[in-house]
């Protein structure tokens, strides 16, 4: 449990990125929410491209897997954001973090990782609060 520094930080930075889009969406359209968003990602690319000095590294399938992940995440957004401007963020926020049971059926199917008991719980009580949230 040491070293969760990260994922936790991690966790209010996804929860103001979760909350904010409801805002925006009061001002302008989930596209061009966006535009903005990939401008901004590609600005923080670039930071991280001169930390990396200029140098991508090319290895195996890194990088393709790397791009298609990018175009999953980013479409992933855009539906999010669509789903955001059209309901109330306390239904789709938390519907749309239930996203790792996606994780652990693919990491289980594909990778054949080990699901424990406390994965099949977490999994159960994540179908539960998908339940309540939409009641």
């Amino acid at each position: 449990m040491k070293n969760l520094g990260y994922a936790l930080i991690t966790v209010v930075a996804w929860g103001l990125w979760a909350f904010l889009p409801k805002i925006a969406t009061e001002y302008i359209s989930p596209s061009s929410i966006m535009v903005y968003e990939v401008i901004a990602g590609l600005a923080v690319g670039l930071v991280l491209m001169y930390r990396l000095g200029g140098r991508l590294p090319i290895k195996g399938r890194g990088p393709a897997w790397a791009f298609v992940n990018g175009i999953i995440g980013y479409v992933g957004i855009l539906l999010y954001l669509l789903a955001i401007s059209k309901q109330d963020a306390i239904v789709v926020a938390p519907l749309s973090a239930t996203y790792p049971i996606t994780t652990l059926i693919l990491g289980s199917v594909l990778l054949r990782e080990k699901f424990r008991k406390l994965n099949y719980a977490g999994v159960f009580l994540a179908l539960v609060a998908i339940y309540l949230i939409l009641t």
